[in-house]
């Protein structure tokens, strides 16, 4: 239920436009937090909002980036690691540094390129804001 909880919320500070643009579609496994894809592909009034596919079981070169980050994540904080005590301040630190770095081959940019602040918008989360 958490994905899709941030998917409605996502929706509602991007507003369907630019979360469109951002999310035409979604490569994932098949792990229980997608396993509604309705709730994913479908916008609140039942238009659609992305397309959901999912990688091959064992198959997690099929998202060979995603995968990437969660190694690098992984450096800082190890498999059994409590992220308990961490404040957001933390976690925003971690992932700021994991999105920064520039991978190769296949694109010489940063992760946080990509991101809805290179678009012209920031969003806040814990403010409720996108400006």
């Amino acid at each position: 239920q958490s994905v899709i909880d941030s998917f409605a919320l996502l929706w509602k500070l991007a507003g369907p436009c630019l979360f469109r643009l951002l999310f035409p579609v979604l490569l994932t496994d098949n792990g229980s937090e997608f396993s509604n894809p309705r709730a994913l592909e479908d916008a609140p009034d039942g238009s659609p909002r992305s397309r959901l596919f999912y990688c091959d079981p064992c198959a997690s070169w099929q998202k060979g980036c995603v995968e990437r980050n969660h190694e690098f994540l992984r450096l800082v904080l190890p498999k059994g690691t409590s992220f308990d005590g961490l404040a957001q301040a933390d976690i925003n630190t971690v992932l700021s540094r994991v999105n920064s770095y520039s991978r190769a081959p296949s694109t010489t940019r940063p992760a946080s390129t990509g991101s809805p602040s290179s678009m012209g918008r920031t969003f806040s989360p814990d403010s409720g804001s996108a400006g």
